[in-house]
């Protein structure tokens, strides 16, 4: 615990935590979507993977946690813009990233996968005896396992993007499998 505190306290460790988990995060989005369009070629997801690749140089250079974060939302905001197009089911439609609450069914299905996962990474750090509040990439906020987050940031595209993907492509969801709610949630 000590040691995480030394390290979380060393600007430069922490800034380069910061901006390998991000540039991790930027190549697993780039890869989802290099994967996807070798099968199903469309040109958005094309010129999409090629503009992710590109903040990539410019990453290595941020010179602060908020400058990386920067180029993390850049990169997310280019990766959901096509994201709807890798969904091939009729009736299921991805326009953006939304959640609190989700409001369609990919939504909600990317919530839930984030939530288990934040889960795992909880309870697996917890066991190691490390702070979940001190995270490197995350800002320290009540009540909030910034620590868990940086990881699950390691497992969004790999695992729970992948998984919804091929949940919706493969039909074993479907639109009757979700509940709008009254506040205009949607949940499974």
């Amino acid at each position: 615990l000590m040691k995480q505190v030394d390290l979380y306290r060393d600007d430069g460790y922490r800034l380069a935590v910061a901006k390998a988990i991000v540039a991790s995060k930027i190549r697993h989005q780039r890869s989802l979507l290099r994967r996807y369009v070798r099968n199903h070629p469309h040109p958005d997801i094309h010129a999409a993977a090629d503009q992710i690749t590109d903040l990539l140089p410019r990453l290595e250079n941020a010179a602060t946690i908020p400058e990386a974060m920067g180029y993390e939302g850049q990169a997310s905001a280019v990766y959901f813009g096509v994201f709807g197009h890798c969904l091939r089911q009729e009736g299921i439609e991805f326009t953006h990233r939304n959640r609190r609450p989700p409001r369609d069914p990919v939504n909600a299905l990317l919530s839930l996968g984030y939530m288990l996962v934040t889960g795992e990474a909880v309870g697996a750090l917890a066991a190691l005896g490390l702070h979940l509040g001190l995270g490197f990439l995350h800002d320290i906020l009540p009540n909030r396992p910034s620590l868990a987050l940086d990881v699950v940031e390691l497992f969004r595209q790999p695992a729970v993007d992948r998984l919804t993907l091929s949940l919706f492509n493969r039909r074993i969801f479907t639109p009757t499998d979700f509940h709008a709610g009254e506040n205009g949630g949607v949940r499974l």
